[in-house]
């Protein structure tokens, strides 16, 4: 009898562990094994989507201070890359030495109107949003709590960066649809975007777009799902 108690205990217990951990899992940041599990919207559903308008404004070094920094070489451009926390009384030795990865990062509108971002820096492909004839439509964004990152056009194409500050500078967890801000570069400059600024890969307003990209090689992502989270896209109106 003791067997068969000790038995049903420790089945129960790998049920209640295998929940747990489904249901507490961490969100990817932008993988295809994240859209693979229904997180990606398809085109019409962001098109048909509640939207909240994200105010569209010619960026410059003064209505994008607190989101980073306007970049003119990207080669004299230095990432930001932020020392690990200390979590009590003791110092953390080091703890900026992960490094910082280069690579191209592409845009391209696909022909069922998403756009599709291959960042070879970091080895990500993603889906990044959706358009229709004259808007942009963006699900999701994320910010990274290990280091800037570094966008700069070599095609002089004109792109969009939706960008957003957390509440709370303490905690940018705190994000809102009506946080975001579009800022529209002409494509002769890039951007340092700071760390703890909530982005999406930049929208390019021709065809696709091709930057140099620079950022720290962890690639730490925290995300949010505008749609899942808040029932709601945000849309950047206007643009095409």
């Amino acid at each position: 009898m003791q067997k068969i108690i000790f038995f049903w205990y420790l089945l129960m217990l790998a049920i209640s562990s295998s929940a747990f951990a489904e249901n507490n899992n961490p969100l990817p940041c932008r993988t295809e094994e994240f859209f693979e599990t229904g997180a990606r919207p398809t085109v019409e559903a962001l098109l048909r989507s509640n939207f909240v308008d994200a105010p569209v404004v010619e960026a410059t070094s003064e209505n994008t201070k607190g989101y980073g920094e306007i970049v003119d070489n990207f080669d004299q451009a230095s990432v930001k890359v932020i020392k690990w926390p200390s979590h009590g009384f003791r110092p953390v030795l080091k703890g900026n030495e992960g490094g910082i990865v280069e690579g191209r990062f592409t845009m391209t509108w696909q022909k069922d109107d998403s756009c599709r971002a291959i960042n070879a820096a970091v080895g990500g492909d993603y889906i990044t949003g959706a358009r229709d004839k004259d808007s942009i439509y963006a699900h999701e964004a994320n910010y990274h709590p290990d280091g800037s990152q570094i966008v700069f056009p070599n095609d002089n194409q004109p792109f969009i960066l939706l960008l957003a500050k957390g509440k709370n500078p303490e905690n940018p967890d705190e994000i809102y649809p009506s946080d975001f801000v579009a800022f529209r570069f002409r494509g002769d400059k890039g951007f340092s975007i700071a760390p703890g600024v909530w982005h999406q890969p930049a929208y390019p307003l021709s065809k696709s777009a091709t930057f140099d990209d620079k950022q720290g090689a962890v690639h730490a992502c925290v995300p949010v799902n505008f749609m899942k989270e808040f029932g709601v896209v945000v849309r950047i109106p206007h643009v095409f």
